[in-house]
């Protein structure tokens, strides 16, 4: 199992085909309503941040995110759980574009927290396309073998 962080707009994602060992989910509180040129699998609107968090800064936000998901740590921990079962790539988005360094987002706060609480390693996808090739991402998902779990939300 490979766990993948991106944005909803990462261009890799569009390579995403039916019955590739690939499970898309939004981690937002609604999912996009623009074509994504892929398909979800599901939102996953319980690690969306609350709006009382949006527009804080980059500190505060983690510190504030960090406490969300202590307190829906149960929760997290069984969605862990499942990842680590499955055999596939799962990737989590959300909106923010983090190519610029001053923004951030709670995709990689959640990451953290997941090294930390869960022992699972989450990478964020990369945005260009040879880059993701070579970094382990392939381009060309519809070779992996199909049969990745799906997940089961609560």
């Amino acid at each position: 199992m490979k766990l993948w962080t991106a944005r909803f707009a990462n261009k890799n994602l569009k390579h995403v085909t039916p019955g590739a060992a690939v499970s898309v989910y939004g981690i937002c509180l609604s999912p996009p309503r623009f074509p994504l040129g892929y398909k979800l699998a599901g939102n996953i609107k319980q690690l969306g941040p609350p709006k009382i968090l949006w527009g804080q800064g980059r500190e505060a936000f983690a510190v504030d995110y960090t406490a969300f998901l202590a307190q829906r740590a149960e929760y997290v921990l069984h969605l862990a759980n499942d990842w680590k079962a499955s055999d596939g790539h799962i990737v989590l988005c959300c909106y923010e574009d983090l190519r610029d360094s001053d923004k951030h987002c709670h995709r990689t706060v959640l990451a953290e927290w997941l090294r930390h609480n869960a022992a699972l390693e989450v990478t964020e996808l990369p945005e260009d396309p040879q880059v993701a090739k070579d970094g382990g991402f392939p381009v060309e998902l519809s070779t992996f073998p199909a049969g990745i779990m799906q997940l089961m939300l609560l």
